[in-house]
């Protein structure tokens, strides 16, 4: 296994952090069902039309070139970065292309967005962090913490879920 290294604190003190990160927000998915159920559906009904009638976005193409550019890098560096093919990758300048959420996390952290920028790139491919996905909360607490590197980030998902990205 690769050490990991951060220059924020030392891996031992990440992993721990990590861990009680995990702890405070992670909800098993039928606990995030059941408090759903328990919501008025009158204020479910009013938050999604408003949220629809007033949903208008972008493709997720011209976001993620928007993240790019303001990022400085290249094409062919973001997508080595992100261990993406090149073939992938040229699918997404496609507006009609919908990407995993795997490829939009591994975009994110190659990319060093802030967890601004990457809830916007997430929801401009249709999809949010969500509490009952431990790789979920993993992203999001190593981009809250600046931890950007692909093979270490997914070292700590499978770590705790045998999953990668």
């Amino acid at each position: 296994m690769v050490a990991l290294k951060t220059t924020l604190m030392n891996p031992i003190e990440f992993k721990e952090k990590l861990i009680v990160y995990l702890d405070k927000y992670w909800q098993p998915f039928e606990l995030a069902m059941a408090m759903k159920k328990e919501e008025s559906s009158s204020q479910s009904e009013m938050f999604y039309i408003r949220s629809y009638s007033s949903f208008e976005t972008e493709p997720f193409s011209r976001s993620l070139y928007h993240f790019i550019d303001m990022s400085g890098m290249t094409d062919v560096e973001t997508y080595k970065k992100a261990d993406i093919d090149r073939k992938l990758f040229s699918k997404l300048k496609n507006e009609e292309y919908h990407p995993s959420k795997e490829t939009v996390f591994r975009l994110i952290l190659a990319l060093e967005l802030s967890i601004k920028n990457a809830k916007e790139l997430l929801e401009q491919a249709g999809y949010a962090f969500s509490r009952s996905s431990k790789v979920d909360l993993i992203v999001q607490f190593c981009i809250e913490n600046k931890k950007f590197n692909i093979v270490e980030v997914n070292e700590l998902i499978f770590e705790h879920t045998e999953k990668t990205i």
